[in-house]
């Protein structure tokens, strides 16, 4: 298992929660400034002793790395074991834009073990995201699974 993003930049968490085997990506909104760079958004989530796996900027496409696939993620609202926590630093929903760095990620996460499928689907108001059942999960409203995923990249809805 590839327990580190060899794409990603480092800024290493300052602790984890624990040993984990990932089975579920949780997509989730960094509700940062999106002006914030993904090194910076990290280095505040180290500060609140909030680490996630990658810090993404599907605008940039600036991935940041802060705990290998193999150790448990602690974003506050989220800290699921068996997970890999991807913060989503940008506006949303992100899926709209050009998602750049988005194949590197996608490949990453197929590496770990994580099957390209959405259990529950898109995230809607009033439906909790969060399964146990391997896969992806989002906690951001207004995201296009299908995209993410890869499909319609050929035509010319790029990702990077």
């Amino acid at each position: 298992m590839p327990t580190w993003m060899p794409q990603a930049q480092r800024v290493h968490a300052y602790t984890d929660g624990g040993a984990q085997t990932p089975t579920r990506a949780f997509w989730i909104g960094a509700n940062l400034d999106s002006s914030y760079s993904a090194v910076l958004a990290a280095r505040l989530l180290n500060a609140s002793v909030s680490p996630v796996h990658l810090v993404w900027d599907p605008m940039e496409g600036d991935v940041v790395q802060m705990l290998p696939a193999g150790r448990v993620g602690l974003y506050s609202a989220h800290p699921r074991k068996g997970s890999i926590q991807i913060l989503v630093n940008g506006d949303a929903p992100f899926t709209a834009g050009p998602m750049r760095g988005l194949p590197d990620i996608m490949s990453w996460l197929r590496g770990v073990g994580i099957p390209d499928a959405f259990p529950l689907g898109p995230p809607v108001p009033d439906r909790p995201q969060g399964g146990r059942e391997p896969g992806h999960y989002a906690f951001i409203e207004g995201i296009d699974c299908e995209r993410i995923l890869g499909s319609g990249l050929a035509d010319g809805a790029r990702a990077d």
